[in-house]
């Protein structure tokens, strides 16, 4: 009899996929091990054989959600040139994005309040922050790009693309608490316009 060759990759895919579905449902501070097992279809051996730990767990989810937004916002970018149109459109892919599913978006505050580092320095997040830091590589060269051109006025680029970032971190922060709320797109091309405000070179593009 042929042995039955397991596909890691697609097990591992199919475990995250599972726990993401719970922790939208319930969160993760009060999940268990044997919870993401059922609803992964798997065996609590085979649950600990990939991830020997709910800290490796909860990153790894983490890292696939991080990789569906990143992919959304990619295929959206798809074709666009011009800088200013960037911006914009990363902003409405954002909110795009949290649009599709609310609740698996609001969990992403529960993976940055599991991952804020201990009293040890320890941190579930370590791991991303090169992920994160891509981004801002990405935004800043974007803006370099508009000042080179002549669409925004010149400034430092890598603070530019941090306060985009945390902008956007900000608004789905107030978001997850309620204090605002999105029900369109419409949310984000107000926002993008008042951000660009501040980079225009008004002699040349209007927002």
């Amino acid at each position: 009899m042929t042995p039955r060759i397991v596909d890691k990759e697609a097990k591992r895919k199919q475990i995250l996929e599972a726990a993401l579905s719970v922790f939208a449902r319930k969160g993760i501070h009060d999940f268990r091990m044997i919870e993401i097992a059922k609803a992964a279809n798997v065996g609590k051996g085979t649950l600990y054989e990939y991830f020997p730990s709910k800290d490796e767990l909860i990153v790894g989810c983490f890292s696939l959600f991080m990789s569906r937004f990143n992919h959304h916002v990619t295929n959206q970018l798809s074709g666009v040139t011009d800088p200013v149109e960037k911006i914009k459109k990363l902003i409405s892919a954002t909110f795009e994005f949290y649009l599709t599913d609310r609740a698996l978006f609001d969990t992403i505050f529960d993976f940055y309040a599991a991952g804020i580092p201990h009293r040890d320095g320890k941190s579930l997040l370590t791991e991303l922050t090169p992920m994160y830091t891509d981004m801002i590589e990405w935004v800043s060269v974007v803006i370099d790009d508009g000042v080179s051109q002549g669409l925004f006025r010149p400034t430092d680029s890598k603070v530019a693309a941090s306060s985009i970032l945390a902008l956007l971190d900000g608004l789905f922060f107030q978001l997850a608490l309620g204090v605002i709320s999105v029900d369109s797109v419409d949310y984000a091309n107000r926002i993008s316009s008042n951000l660009l405000n501040g980079f225009l070179d008004r002699t040349n593009v209007n927002p």
